[in-house]
C-alpha cells in the first residue's frame, strides 16, 4: 500500500434526515474520518452503490423515501458480496430491547441510541472502520476468491499483466475471456440468494474443469468471471467459450435446475495488437461481452479489436508446442495448415540434427 493510501482517512457515510444530527456527527467524526452525509435512505443507497470506499454506514431508522431498516435490507440482499457485508450501525432514539433485537435480527452490525455522545460514536466508528479496512486489505492480497475458489480479481490483474509482457517478449498468442451471467436480476430472484450463491460456486467448478493448467480463471466481480489464456489464439478461446456453455447446460440438466442459467461470453486476443495496454484490453473485452449480452442469452462475441485484425487476415503463427499438443490429441489437420511456418522455424534444428545425429534423423523420417 502506498504512503498516500496509508494517509487516506477512512470513509464513513451517515444517513439521517435531521440536520442537527448530521451537523453533530460531522463535528465529532470530521477530524478523523472522511464523512459523507445523506439526507434520507434513498440518498444513502445511491451513495453506497456509487462509492465502494465507504467502510461503515451509520443510519437512522425513521427517514423519508427509504427508512433505515429498508436501507439495511437492500444492503444485506445485494448481489455484490462486498456491499452485502458492509458494516451498518443503526442509530435511533428507541432504546428498548425490542428495537435493538429487531435491528440486529435484520443484519445490523451494531446499534447506537440518540442522542449519541462523542465517546460512543467515535468508538463505534473506529472499531468498524478498522475491522473493515483490515478485511479489505486481506482480500486485496489474497490470490483466491473465497466463494468459488477461483483466482481473485487482484490476482487476475497481476496474471494478465504478467502474461501480456511474457507473450509480447516471446511472440506467443494471448487471449482473454469475460463471462457474464445472463439476466442476473431475474436469475437471482428465481433461485433465491442462497441458492444463487451455490450456483456461482458451481460455475466456478465447471470453469476449472474446462480450462488448462496454464490458464487463470477468476471471479472478477460479484457475478462475473474472466480467464487469462496464454498461448491461446482466437479459435482456441472461442472453442473454450463454447465448451464452458455446453458443460454448464449439461450440468444444469443433470442436476435438475428448475431456473435456466446461461452465460454470455466475450473473447479478446490482445496479442494481435501489441500496442494495447492492459486497460485497453479490459475495455475491449467489456465491449465484446456487452455485445454478446445484447444479442440474447448465451451469446459469444469476439472483441472489436480482435475482429478488426482477423478481418484483415492477421492470425498468430502456430507454435511448435501447440502443434505437438494437436498431434498428441490426434488432430493433425490444424498442424498441416501451418506446416510451412513450422518447418521454417524448425529448419535450424533439423540442419543441426543432420550433422550431429544423422542416423537418428533418418530413422525418425523413415
Amino acid at each position: 500500500m502506498s504512503d498516500a493510501e496509508n494517509d487516506k482517512k477512512p470513509k464513513i457515510l451517515l444517513a439521517d434526515d435531521s440536520k442537527v444530527i448530521r451537523t453533530s456527527a460531522a463535528k465529532i467524526l470530521g477530524d478523523e474520518f472522511e464523512l459523507l452525509l445523506a439526507v434520507d435512505g434513498q440518498d444513502a443507497w445511491e451513495q453506497v452503490q456509487q462509492d465502494r470506499e465507504i467502510c461503515v454506514l451509520f443510519t437512522d431508522i425513521g427517514m423519508p423515501f427509504i427508512d433505515g431498516l429498508e436501507l439495511l435490507g437492500k444492503i444485506r440482499q445485494s448481489d455484490d458480496e462486498s456491499m452485502s457485508q458492509l458494516p451498518v450501525v443503526v442509530v435511533t432514539g428507541d432504546e428498548t430491547d425490542e428495537a435493538r433485537e429487531d435491528a440486529l435480527s435484520r443484519g445490523a452490525s451494531d446499534f447506537i441510541t440518540k442522542p449519541f455522545n462523542k465517546v460512543d460514536l467515535l468508538a463505534r466508528a473506529r472499531s468498524h472502520a478498522q475491522a473493515q479496512q483490515q478485511k479489505r486489505e486481506l482480500e486485496q492480497h489474497s490470490t483466491l476468491d473465497r466463494l468459488t475458489r477461483l483466482s481473485s480479481e487482484p490476482h487476475f490483474m497481476d496474471k494478465l499483466q504478467e502474461m501480456r509482457s511474457f507473450t509480447q517478449r516471446h511472440d506467443h498468442a494471448l487471449s482473454v475471456m469475460k463471462i457474464h451471467i445472463d439476466n442476473v436480476k431475474d436469475t437471482v430472484k428465481g433461485f433465491g440468494k442462497e441458492t444463487f450463491l451455490r450456483r456461482l460456486r458451481d460455475i466456478g467448478s465447471l470453469i476449472k474443469v474446462c480450462v488448462r493448467k496454464e490458464d487463470t480463471p477468476a471471479r472478477v466481480e460479484a457475478v462475473k468471471f474472466a480467464i487469462v489464456l496464454p498461448m491461446c489464439d482466437s479459435d482456441g478461446a472461442l472453442a473454450l467459450a463454447k465448451r464452458i456453455q455446453t458443460t454448464l447446460e449439461a450440468g444444469a440438466k443433470r442436476s435438475g435446475w428448475k431456473v435456466p442459467l446461461t452465460l454470455s461470453i466475450g473473447v479478446s486476443t490482445p496479442s494481435l495488437d501489441p500496442d494495447l495496454s492492459v486497460d485497453d484490453i479490459l475495455a475491449d473485452i467489456d465491449k465484446a461481452v456487452a455485445k454478446a449480452e445484447k444479442g440474447g442469452p448465451g451469446g459469444i462475441e469476439l472483441s472489436p479489436v480482435t475482429r478488426q485484425h482477423l478481418d484483415k487476415g492477421e492470425r498468430h503463427r502456430m507454435t511448435v508446442a501447440s502443434a505437438l499438443k494437436y498431434l498428441g490429441n490426434k488432430d493433425p489437420e490444424p498442424v498441416k495448415a501451418e506446416m510451412d511456418s513450422l518447418l521454417d522455424r524448425l529448419e535450424p534444428l533439423l540442419k543441426l540434427a543432420a550433422k550431429v545425429k544423422p542416423d537418428r534423423l533418418r530413422k525418425l523420417l523413415g
